[in-house]
């Protein structure tokens, strides 16, 4: 779901903190955050959470998509790359299972001097998963980056940390995300939030 605000909340005279609402003493470090600014008001907290292009190597990850996704989508779209994906995930299933199934010796490769055996079938299979892979995460990716006004795929990056707002209740803690996109091609902008309930048992797990 898409929220817009007209302005940005304020986080002047504000400590520094790394702690959602609650007590230290209550609730363990399990749903604390990094945040660089906070500002706890009764049952009402607000800070700045992570972005998620932090993660080295989800970074690494995407980077690669992102430069074989031309290859793919130029040549089949973003459609038949989904299926093509799927169809080699389903082949990779097969071979996978395959040597299970039949115990087929016929296909077995040595690995080693020990002896060992790997049925040919299962490496090849558990290849093809992993192509397989590679190839449903272009179009997801594409799909989920893809810009609304120039309509090209890995186009919004998230340009600052997002804003998370927790307000506690009856139910739980009520944290919501606002996450903050520009195209890297238009500099189209959007704005996109989202919540969830944490309820108070989870936070004593």
């Amino acid at each position: 779901m898409l929220t817009k605000k007209s302005s940005n909340p304020k986080f002047d005279n504000c400590n520094i903190e790394h702690t959602i609402i609650g007590d230290n003493s209550q609730y363990y470090e399990h749903y604390t955050d990094n945040s660089q600014r906070t500002h706890i008001s009764e049952n009402y907290s607000t800070f700045e959470g992570r972005k998620e292009n932090e993660n080295i190597i989800w970074n690494i990850f995407t980077a690669f998509i992102e430069k074989l996704a031309p290859f793919f989508i130029s040549r089949f779209g973003e459609t038949k790359t989904t299926i093509l994906g799927f169809s080699i995930s389903i082949l990779g299933v097969l071979f996978c299972s395959y040597p299970v199934l039949f115990n087929d010796n016929n296909l077995s490769i040595i690995l080693d001097n020990t002896g060992q055996k790997f049925e040919f079938t299962f490496v090849f299979g558990y290849a093809l998963v992993i192509i397989a892979v590679i190839i449903l995460s272009i179009g997801l990716i594409s799909d989920h980056t893809k810009c609304k006004k120039c309509n090209k795929g890995f186009g919004y990056k998230e340009i600052k940390r997002p804003l998370i707002e927790e307000t506690r209740c009856s139910k739980g803690i009520i944290q919501k995300t606002t996450r903050y996109y520009k195209c890297q091609y238009c500099g189209d902008e959007k704005i996109v939030s989202s919540k969830r309930i944490i309820k108070y048992k989870d936070l004593l797990k």
